[in-house]
């Protein structure tokens, strides 16, 4: 079985000469050309299912134009030959008041696990809190999984069989060259507790940092994905990064690549 991810795309429906971002940094015009290249790279390629870790746009703070400029991308990778999942991330969610509405707005679930070529795929959204604020791009806002989510995480788990991963956008695992607390998921502590005691976890895969790195607690493998639209190492050339995951039996294969 193959999987696709890819991560903090940022599609921005504003005038560019005007965000209030880093645009050098965030090179958001690239957005949809490089997910419609992703898109005919997947449906070129042998791949299973598609995964979207959160950040598709850069909002505008307007929720009917969030919406817009999400459903727009949705088209796009509506394409792909194979199932495209999806995990919310600040941006997506900022203008919302809750996940509930989001969730009405796009049509869509935002937590749920699906099986799969003989293995368990579980996306987790963080919820809405809008008393937290908009800093930090919204950050604080949808940082937190709710305890419903976290139940609900138990229960999934706890009734699985099959070799698990977990999406989400927020960095779950600690990394100490990171001193950020809008860079992690505020509850994590709860999360990992169960996640390193389920023996079927494989690996858990996150966004939102913008950098690509391999981390290990508990045994737990914790992929950090970057973003495709950040400025790479040559300037005003995005990384065009995801991963490829190649499974087989309970082993897990993990190729970064790069959209030519």
């Amino acid at each position: 079985m193959k999987i696709v991810v890819f991560a903090d795309v940022h599609y921005f429906g504003g005038d560019i000469s005007k965000a209030k971002f880093n645009t050098q940094k965030k090179l958001v015009q690239y957005a949809a050309p490089l997910i419609e290249r992703l898109v005919d790279t997947v449906n070129s390629e042998d791949i299973d299912v598609c995964v979207n870790l959160g950040d598709l746009i850069q909002d505008v703070q307007d929720k009917q134009k969030d919406v817009e400029c999400l459903k727009l991308m949705f088209e796009k990778i509506e394409r792909m030959n194979c199932p495209c999942y999806s995990v919310f991330g600040n941006h997506d969610l900022k203008a919302m008041d809750s996940i509930a509405e989001f969730e009405e707005a796009m049509g869509c679930k935002t937590t749920f696990s699906v099986n799969c070529g003989g293995y368990h795929l579980v996306f987790l959204t963080t919820e809405l809190r809008p008393e937290l604020g908009l800093d930090r791009g919204g950050c604080y806002k949808a940082q937190y999984l709710s305890a419903k989510t976290i139940e609900w995480l138990k229960n999934d788990l706890a009734a699985n069989e099959l070799p698990c991963i977990i999406f989400t956008h927020y960095g779950v695992a600690e990394d100490e060259s990171i001193q950020d607390e809008c860079m992690f998921m505020k509850n994590r502590a709860d999360v990992k507790e169960i996640i390193k005691r389920d023996k079927n976890i494989l690996a858990v895969f996150s966004g939102h940092l913008h950098i690509t790195k391999e981390l290990e607690e508990d045994g737990i493998k914790y992929y950090l994905l970057g973003s495709m639209t950040a400025c790479g190492e040559t300037p005003g050339v995005p990384t065009g990064v995801y991963f490829e995951l190649d499974l087989c039996d309970d082993k897990l294969t993990v190729t970064e690549k790069h959209i030519e």
